[in-house]
């Protein structure tokens, strides 16, 4: 999976996520994804990710900017804040942060080509080629921690 280095820092990563109060509801989920991803099995990884990452990000949206526990638009509820739009780091941290959400919830027609990128849509209806790799899960993986940071 890379150097020890490398993997010093996944299991950190894996040790604070699974520990954080704000992610309990997925813990047992979350436990299970690392011990796949050290398996190799980094394609198990993604589906489970993807619904992690939209439930907490949706879950926090809410508590922090009264976004309705029962939105299902992302790509609409990330920048409702405007956070991304502050003159500060942090503004510039939420805008990358909302970069990266709306390029993994873009619109993407199923009659379509495949997106390049990983899409939310294709993976959870079943339309996407399983061909992702370790880098796939890792980018899911740091911007669920990404959020971590940022909520807590």
């Amino acid at each position: 999976m890379g150097t020890d280095e490398e993997k010093g820092e996944l299991e950190e990563t894996a040790k604070v996520l699974l520990a954080s109060a704000e992610l309990e509801k997925w813990k047992n989920l979350l436990g299970e994804v690392f011990d796949c991803f050290r398996d190799g099995k980094y394609r198990v990884c993604i589906p489970p990710l993807l619904s992690i990452l939209e439930g907490f990000l949706m879950e926090s949206l809410h508590k922090e900017a009264n976004v309705r526990t029962n939105s299902t638009k992302v790509r609409d509820a990330i920048v409702g804040p405007k956070w991304h739009e502050e003159n500060s780091f942090i503004g510039v941290m939420w805008l990358s942060v909302v970069t990266f959400f709306q390029r993994l919830f873009a619109n993407s027609e199923f009659d379509s080509a495949a997106p390049t990128f990983i899409n939310r849509h294709w993976v959870l209806h079943g339309r996407s080629a399983t061909d992702w790799t370790a880098a796939d899960a890792l980018r899911l993986i740091n911007a669920l921690d990404t959020l971590r940071w940022y909520f807590s």
